[in-house]
């Protein structure tokens, strides 16, 4: 039972910071046109910047956007995780493609700033197991490099001290955020400070952790990203294409979302319409049907004009020196 030594006062204080972090409205249970008063400059405030539904972006299916309360927020901190090393790349992928997104939107809405770049901080011990970012690779994702700015800070507090002035920076399309495990810095209090910045800015904030676990913060949103098996090319002809694999393949948990229970989805992303499509498993069921689709080989239909690619010419000026008796220096 509750202490009866609490005050409803202070009950109600502690709603309303509750409230303030899930970002929803509580209800007061002391001094009625005070709180009343409080509580509709709050509901304005979020109207004018919480819930203007051209800051969202929605992902087009209404199942997904439904429990995402629209879509992904422009002007909130939003969190995803990998439980693993190996789906770092997935995870990464993912999150670069919704922050290409996001700058296309951003431009849309707000023309006079241009194209604003993509911010990546790469804290130190992230990339030990996950790499570093290669930019030409950003490319076959849609992403132009030169459109983006990397900081790899030495220590974590300096990859810390980055992030927050970057979340208050209207000068940046998106900040991403990428740090390994748990970092104590990184709880409640410390991503709260970065959702507020994002939220006053309406830029948006993506913290990625890898290899953590799920932990209670103050991001509107957090999603569990690994990869999904992609399906193979379907030929006009309605035949397989051998061996092939169609698009990139995301799968979604919603840890932390409008739904009141987890639910999972699979997202495949076409690099040519530059957009989500979202799979069923229908969609998959019928993409493996052997008996629906009969696999193409493609080396049967070579051209009967293709010949063997001609060899290196044996007289060249630059042939390869004979070996020498030096095979190292020390």
């Amino acid at each position: 039972m509750m202490n009866s030594g609490i005050k409803k006062h202070e009950l109600s204080e502690l709603r309303q910071q509750i409230a303030e972090i899930e970002e929803r409205q509580f209800m007061c249970l002391n001094e009625p046109d005070k709180e009343q008063e409080k509580l509709s400059n709050i509901k304005s405030y979020r109207i004018r910047n919480k819930k203007d539904k051209n800051y969202i972006f929605p992902f087009g299916y209404s199942s997904l956007d439904e429990c995402l309360d629209g879509g992904i927020f422009l002007n909130a901190l939003t969190e995803f995780r990998t439980d693993e090393a190996r789906h770092v790349g997935s995870a990464s992928g993912f999150v670069w493609i919704l922050a290409q997104q996001m700058q296309k939107l951003i431009y849309n809405l707000e023309p006079a700033y241009g194209t604003l770049p993509i911010l990546w901080i790469g804290e130190v011990s992230a990339k030990l197991e996950g790499g570093q970012i290669y930019p030409p690779g950003l490319l076959s994702l849609g992403i132009d490099p030169s459109q983006c700015i990397f900081v790899q800070p030495r220590t974590l507090n300096d990859a810390l001290w980055a992030a927050e002035l970057a979340a208050k920076q209207t000068a940046l399309a998106t900040t991403i955020l990428e740090v390994r495990g748990n970092p104590g810095e990184l709880d409640m209090a410390g991503t709260r400070r970065l959702h507020l910045r994002a939220q006053a800015a309406k830029r948006p904030f993506f913290l990625l952790k890898q290899s953590s676990e799920p932990e209670a913060t103050a991001a509107r949103t957090r999603i569990f990203i690994k990869p999904a098996a992609a399906s193979s090319k379907i030929l006009p002809s309605q035949q397989k294409f051998s061996n092939s694999l169609q698009y990139s393949a995301f799968q979604l948990l919603l840890e932390k979302s409008k739904s009141p229970s987890l639910q999972s989805f699979i997202l495949e992303w076409n690099h040519d319409a530059q957009s989500f499509h979202k799979r069923t498993d229908q969609d998959w069921a019928k993409n493996q049907d052997h008996d629906q689709h009969t696999d193409v080989d493609v080396y049967k239909y070579q051209s009967s004009n293709f010949v063997d690619r001609s060899s290196l010419s044996g007289n060249g000026p630059n042939q390869a020196k004979e070996m020498g008796r030096v095979v190292a220096f020390g």
